[in-house]
């Protein structure tokens, strides 16, 4: 499909008929409202189709020295991690948290390679809120270009399909879960939006994830380039495991890692 260019060094593959057929399989109308999924990169990065349009823009995009990303797979913390990187680096706003919804905050920078295919789009031209989504969401990436600074940018994607000059010049949180309690999280997720059309059940979902024919997978690519950064000087790598075990001082590391100083009382309070 794309044997890589100038502007964007990767290859992108559709999938063979035989992988094709074998994950359309587990999904109701083959695929409910997805389309088809691509392979990106020597690793083979499992993406919705929609991602191919995306990945030179997101590869070329320009970064700002105070711009600060949370990066992760999905379903491992991410919207918990966000909000406390948000609140830590907004001196502890409670009235703008509660009032601007973490989706405005924290710009999900590759979010419409979900809606890009005809299914999704002509499901949601049905009415106008669903439209309105659509097109707040296929207009997400533009809108980056546009915030105000600092930006906080949310990804899934690996280290490697971000721009080559992120850890050198702005900082990136990544935060890592157990894969089999991803896996889990990530079944659930796949089964509470129907229009996806999974229909397996979580042995066949497991299947698929280790198996890297799930979005995002290889997890444990995804997870060991950020791992291999955690030294950086612009990288703070997190667990799940040890926030949920400790959160006064997960608070405290991002709290240290973005050059804030917090009192025991705020920490306390988030």
């Amino acid at each position: 499909m794309n044997s890589g260019t100038k502007d964007y060094p990767f290859e992108i593959k559709t999938l063979d008929p035989e992988e094709h057929a074998e994950v359309f399989k587990q999904f109701k109308g083959d695929g409910g409202m997805l389309e088809d999924f691509i392979r990106v990169g020597p690793k083979g990065y499992w993406f919705p189709h929609g991602f191919a349009e995306m990945a030179p823009k997101i590869y070329n995009m320009k970064i700002r020295s105070d711009d600060v990303w949370v990066i992760t797979f999905p379903k491992s913390g991410t919207t918990w991690i966000q909000e406390l990187v948000w609140l830590v680096a907004n001196h502890f706003d409670y009235a703008n948290a509660e009032t601007i919804p973490l989706s405005q905050r924290f710009e999900f920078i590759e979010v419409a390679m979900y809606f890009k295919g005809k299914k999704v789009q002509t499901a949601l031209q049905r009415n106008e809120k669903t439209k309105a989504l659509l097109d707040a969401v296929n207009t997400s990436f533009d809108r980056v270009s546009s915030m105000q600074s600092p930006r906080f940018l949310k990804s899934h994607l690996p280290l490697s399909l971000l721009p080559p000059v992120l850890l050198n010049s702005c900082r990136v949180v990544h935060v890592a879960r157990d894969p089999r309690d991803v896996a889990v999280s990530y079944y659930h997720h796949y089964k509470f939006f129907r229009g996806i059309g999974y229909t397996g059940n979580f042995k066949q979902f497991w299947n698929l994830f280790i198996d890297d024919k799930i979005d995002l997978t290889p997890y444990f690519e995804n997870v060991k380039e950020a791992w291999r950064m955690r030294h950086h000087p612009n990288m703070l790598f997190l667990f799940y495991e040890d926030a949920i075990k400790d959160l006064p001082s997960t608070v405290k590391r991002v709290a240290a890692f973005l050059g804030k100083v917090v009192t025991e009382e705020q920490v306390s309070r988030l």
